[in-house]
């Protein structure tokens, strides 16, 4: 019974410091807002359940993260269910749909833009995106990637699978405030239409060939031999 009590509690401090942190900003809670807001009579209640603020903070990430895990892990075995060789687009779709569904709930919402505050502060150091790099379903996800875009450098794979996470992580956060902050909020089917622009832009940019920039120095582009044969014309009718 005190286990349970003790797993309620930790729960109800990592909602609410999720829900204080998106509207505000971990930079402008304190650890007593949070106490405060759970109505938890301890003053050191975090300290006791987490240890210290940074745990608490990747409390927080873990809890929505493993949320996070199932619902993809999921999609990615329904895909795979559908055809064993999935393409870009149907891969990236299958990542992030289901944040986006999440992101539409009426309190999943807020760790999105708590994800964001985390990730783009000047002096932030709990970055979401390390962790959900390490999430077993968006590991099986970059295998995935790697599979449909085979003439890809491994590295560039990875580094383009991290960069599509880390756009999503922003653009999240936007959505997030559009939909549940503003005024008049942003619908759901125009959030839809948003998300499948930027599904489309990523599957582009994950199959895209891969120039490395050297190569591109070395071979001037057709629109810089265009320029340069109009300079020469021009210096020839001048002379």
């Amino acid at each position: 019974m005190r286990q349970l009590q003790a797993e309620a509690t930790r729960i109800k401090l990592i909602l609410t410091a999720e829900r204080l942190f998106a509207l505000h900003g971990m930079d402008k809670v304190k650890i007593q807002d949070v106490n405060d807001a759970a109505e938890q009579r301890n003053k050191s209640a975090i300290y006791y359940h987490f240890g210290s603020k940074e745990d608490f903070v990747y409390a927080i990430y873990d809890y929505r993260l493993a949320q996070i895990d199932k619902a993809c892990g999921a999609s990615l075995d329904a895909l795979l269910a559908r055809t064993a060789a999935p393409g870009m687009l149907d891969i990236v779709l299958a990542t992030f749909s289901p944040p986006v569904d999440m992101l539409l709930d009426e309190d999943f919402w807020y760790f999105f833009r708590f994800a964001a505050h985390g990730t783009f502060m000047a002096d932030a150091t709990q970055v979401p995106l390390s962790r959900a790099a390490k999430l077993p379903a968006f590991a099986r996800f970059l295998e995935a990637v790697i599979r449909a875009a085979p003439d890809i450098p491994l590295e560039v794979a990875r580094l383009r699978w991290g960069q599509a996470i880390l756009a999503f992580v922003a653009l999240a956060s936007e959505w997030a405030r559009e939909v549940h902050v503003q005024t008049p909020g942003l619908g759901e089917a125009a959030l839809r239409d948003r998300y499948l622009d930027y599904a489309r832009g990523i599957a582009a940019y994950l199959s895209g060939p891969y120039i490395p920039a050297a190569a591109q120095q070395e071979k001037p582009s057709s629109a810089r031999k265009a320029r340069a044969g109009r300079r020469s014309a021009t210096r020839r009718q001048r002379g």
